[in-house]
């Protein structure tokens, strides 16, 4: 199994620690990132160069390392898919990058943590048709892997990984961030909570832990 990941998923995944163990989990052996990722690294200007400084040094290190040793993306086989939703829907560069390829892709996942991307392509309903068509089970968001692994190896292995990270994401901070007050059943609450905010027809997208 390919896994295409995005930006976001790609820091905060293997940030947290859980990089291996949602490949595991999903089956993925193969690890492809947008190209932008690692130049964007290095920079010292630029959105995702700040939000990336500001992780501790040690996850910066894994996420650097991760970014080396994963394949980079090639150009996207079909420029005119690009171009038209980009062009005609405003939909973002990187996610139609990724999108394009796990549509090329049988054995792929897309692990996005850009969720206006998926309420974009929930809204685009030609689009929304040939994922729906190719894709159900195979788009995987934050949410559904902190289930996933919660299912799979507990709650407390996924709260300690994800806490010390919790100032670098709402999501963590609102689900398992407040000191020991966070209890299993408030964490998938807000998780599942966030994932019925998706729609119902992203949801058909969705990766399951069943």
């Amino acid at each position: 199994m390919r896994g295409f990941f995005d930006n976001d998923m790609s820091i905060k995944l293997t940030g947290c620690g859980l990089l291996d163990a949602a490949c595991q989990e999903l089956g993925i052996a193969e690890c492809w990132l947008l190209s932008s990722l690692k130049p964007q690294l290095k920079k010292s200007r630029g959105k995702l160069a700040q939000y990336f400084s500001t992780w501790p040094a040690d996850a910066q290190r894994q996420i650097v390392s991760f970014a080396e040793q994963a394949q980079p993306l090639p150009p996207a086989e079909n420029q005119e898919f690009i171009e038209r939703y980009l062009n005609e829907h405003g939909l973002d560069l990187g996610e139609l990058q990724l999108l394009e390829a796990v549509l090329r892709v049988d054995n792929s996942l897309l692990l996005t943590g850009d969720k206006r991307f998926l309420k974009q392509l929930a809204g685009t309903p030609d689009l929304l048709d040939m994922a729906l068509e190719k894709l159900p089970g195979r788009l995987v968001c934050l949410e559904s892997v902190l289930l996933l692994l919660m299912d799979r190896y507990g709650f407390a292995f996924v709260r300690n990984k994800v806490l010390p990270c919790k100032e670098y994401d709402g999501l963590i901070k609102v689900a398992f961030g407040i000191g020991e007050s966070r209890t299993e059943a408030h964490a998938r609450e807000a998780l599942i909570y966030e994932l019925h905010h998706l729609g119902e027809d992203v949801a058909r997208l969705l990766h399951s832990a069943e």
